[in-house]
């Protein structure tokens, strides 16, 4: 199921040109005499909430008390009663900050509670935002058609092409694979599979033979499943095996997604090697130039 979100409300909100808006203490008042609200505490999710984090309408902001003052011989008598404050309707939002209050300030109609922005979309998986959950391809709209304007246009991951993260997600990404890469005192290292670690045929040949790797995949083209076998190069493991103490090891190639997965099954069963790091032709962007595929992927 998929949700579309909210503009907030002019009426309920205040608005500015970057997208950040307020929301404001907006107590339901009732028929009666004189009423104060007195602040409680925060829900225990907001005082953990870390900006950009998405707030959905009808979320428990803080808890109130609402008092009203009775009159009678005495004077007055205070009866508190106490209620949940939630994000009001039309004002679902990225969390930016609070307003730090203390238990027992009174609280008055227009106080400022939180500082909100719209949902830039940075981070779709999909043609779906996974910040706010909204559905951002055009009705009956093919993948990558979107309705709603996102600037997350970065892939992250080689084998999930289709999550895709904006400029500075992808920058403070690549900076920690960087620094990550600095730590550890390692280059990445890309590394093809065809004629360098392998010899892949589709020709059938004789069972039995040393080191030779047999699986079936469909193609596509034809409806009908193929065999593959492969065979390693001389050395191939114990290069790998070398190559991994100084290298972070990625595998970069013009095959198929199906295709390379397999035959990093045979290269890295356990992948200690390679991991997730596997761009085949599936992911790359650019179908004749591997450059292009490396900026968009590595964020260089």
């Amino acid at each position: 199921m998929t949700t579309q979100q909210p503009e907030p409300s002019t009426s309920d909100s205040e608005k500015n040109a970057d997208g950040k808006f307020y929301v404001t203490f907006s107590p339901s008042f009732a028929c009666g005499g004189a009423k104060k609200f007195k602040f409680k505490e925060f829900n225990r999710r907001i005082l953990t909430l870390t900006p950009g984090t998405f707030l959905q309408t009808g979320s428990i902001i803080f808890t109130y008390y609402e008092e009203e003052v009775e009159k009678n011989v005495d004077g007055g008598q205070a009866v508190g009663v106490l209620k949940n404050f939630k994000t009001p309707d039309g004002q679902a939002g990225v969390f930016v900050s609070k307003m730090d209050l203390a238990k027992g300030v009174e609280l008055k109609n227009g106080d400022l509670i939180l500082s909100m922005r719209r949902c830039d979309h940075t981070t779709v998986a999909n043609d779906m935002c996974a910040v706010c959950g909204v559905n951002l391809r055009e009705k009956d709209g093919r993948p990558g058609e979107r309705a709603f304007k996102s600037e997350a246009k970065f892939s992250v991951v080689h084998s999930e092409p289709n999550l895709l993260v904006a400029c500075d997600e992808a920058k403070q990404l690549g900076g920690k694979d960087e620094q990550n890469l600095l730590e550890t005192r390692r280059l990445a290292l890309l590394v093809d599979l065809d004629l360098t670690l392998i010899h892949t045929t589709d020709v059938p040949i004789e069972q039995g033979l040393e080191d030779v790797h047999s699986f079936e995949l469909c193609d596509p083209n034809f409806s009908r499943h193929v065999t593959y076998h492969v065979r390693l190069r001389p050395h191939a493991r114990r290069f790998l095996a070398e190559s991994s103490r100084l290298f972070e090891l990625h595998i970069c190639t013009f095959g198929a997604r199906e295709y390379a997965h397999r035959v990093a099954r045979i290269l890295d069963p356990d992948r200690s090697l390679f991991g997730r790091r596997i761009l085949s032709r599936d992911e790359c962007f650019d179908q004749a130039s591997k450059r292009n595929n490396l900026q968009k992927n590595f964020k260089i």
